[in-house]
């Protein structure tokens, strides 16, 4: 597989509509529908992610205000 760099904004754009629009209107069953056509890893992109799995991590994110957030609401 490849990523068609003409296509990549409006594809991410499209399916960003398509996620928020589901969240806003809490349609469970779309929501699953969605889950069931597009939460798929294909085996070819499955391939390429085992060919990074030993790949070193040398920067680990730190989201300091989503983990101050959940401090104060506790």
């Amino acid at each position: 597989f490849a990523i068609d760099h003409t296509k990549i904004r409006g594809a991410v754009t499209g399916l960003t509509t398509e996620l928020m629009t589901i969240q806003a209107r809490g349609d469970i069953r779309e929501a699953e529908s969605l889950l069931k056509t597009r939460g798929v890893i294909r085996p070819e992109v499955q391939r390429v992610l085992d060919r990074l799995s030993g790949v070193p991590i040398d920067i680990e994110p730190r989201y300091i205000t989503a983990e101050q957030l959940a401090r104060d609401t506790r």
